[in-house]
């Protein structure tokens, strides 16, 4: 009997917080369409001609194309809420640096275009010596978290989530 309230306490005591931590995760976006809502104020701000084209819909994914060498994917749960988006570019160009730029604008509103050229450099977008295929790097800022690495098959890929 002490043995199975000691085990109640302490299920308890360490397993439903990290339930509780899960289920209370909160996400980017609270749905598709809310995303796609600041995709185009941000799109609009900054004066770019970006649409989200070829949408595909799976069980927990988005998927659609920025442009021939952009792809972004909405990682979704059961309610459509969005928690991480990933953006891979394949190819050299400034669309892939300015897509990264859109993209950390529109999940986090309250920087300023110098502080999200800050993250970009912070995520050593802009190291020339920096060794991409043997390296991630990662930057959280606020509560958002930033990750950069690249592989050779895909190319760059930058994901973006909520800091638990």
């Amino acid at each position: 009997m002490k043995r199975t309230i000691a085990t109640v306490i302490a299920t308890a005591y360490f397993v439903f917080p990290i339930i509780i931590v899960m289920a209370t995760t909160l996400p980017l976006y609270n749905n598709h369409e809310e995303f796609i809502e600041a995709f185009n104020k941000e799109v609009k701000n900054l004066d770019l001609s970006y649409s989200l084209e070829n949408i595909k819909k799976e069980e927990e994914t988005i998927t659609s194309k920025l442009d021939k060498d952009i792809t972004l994917i909405e990682n979704i749960d059961e309610k459509g809420a969005v928690h991480e988006l990933v953006m891979v570019g394949q190819g050299e160009g400034m669309d892939i640096v300015l897509s990264m730029g859109l993209l950390i604008g529109i999940t986090n509103p309250n920087l300023n275009q110098s502080q999200v050229g800050t993250v970009l450099k912070e995520l050593r977008l802009f190291d020339e010596s920096y060794q991409y295929q043997k390296n991630e790097t990662t930057v959280e800022k606020n509560t958002i978290r930033y990750n950069l690495k690249y592989d050779q098959s895909v190319g760059v890929i930058f994901s973006i989530s909520k800091v638990n």
